[in-house]
């Protein structure tokens, strides 16, 4: 149905006149401006959808690997701590109490409980080799004389020598073996004094 511009009421199609008012609609309908269509959008594609990525993987720093860790010797058993520590810091000491005797006794350190007990075990190793060397030195004496007495002539002498050497060797031996066994123990890093002579305290260390 159209509608008359005129008046406004609606006339079915074909009436060339408006009942109403008269109105020439056919006239009215060629002057109106003919509507121009709605403008048709053209439907823009939607904006491209791009593939989420994945992040990257994490990437860990490598950690430099730890200082190596000395393991600390232990302590021989029986000794405590303080006591290794003074051993392992004068050994040296300790070793020339057994070959340079008075040397470590002046020069060494005097606040080394270790240095000094095994420089009075030195200074007892030096006092027992004197005592030997002195035995010795009078049995040697003693057959030097019978050379002069009837013995020798008679053949008494020939013992003699054999005891001579009898002693000279029993005084070898034990002196070696003070010596090596005072050696073994202040290597070791042990305070243990030497059979029948290590108790003489003569520079009044602690035992």
């Amino acid at each position: 149905m159209a509608v008359c511009s005129s008046c406004g009421i609606q006339v079915k199609d074909g009436v060339k006149f408006c009942p109403s008012c008269g109105a020439n609609l056919e006239a009215m309908a060629a002057a109106a401006p003919q509507q121009a269509p709605p403008p048709q959008y053209e439907q823009q594609a939607p904006p491209p959808q791009y593939e989420q990525q994945a992040p990257p993987p994490p990437q860990y720093q490598q950690q430099a690997p730890p200082p190596p860790q000395y393991q600390q010797q232990a302590p021989p058993p029986g000794v405590p701590l303080d006591e290794a520590q003074d051993a392992q810091q004068n050994k040296m000491w300790a070793v020339l109490g057994y070959v340079l005797f008075l040397i470590p006794l002046f020069a060494g350190p005097k606040n080394s409980k270790f240095a000094r007990y095994h420089t009075n075990q030195g200074l007892n190793f030096l006092i027992l080799w004197v005592i030997l060397a002195i035995v010795n030195g009078i049995v040697h004496a003693a057959v030097a004389a019978s050379v002069y007495t009837t013995a020798f002539w008679s053949g008494g002498w020939y013992g003699s020598l054999i005891a001579v050497n009898i002693v000279s060797a029993v005084i070898g031996v034990v002196v070696a073996l003070f010596f090596i066994l005072g050696l073994y123990n202040s290597l070791k890093g042990v305070m243990k004094p030497l059979p029948l002579i290590g108790k003489i305290n003569i520079l009044k260390v602690d035992m």
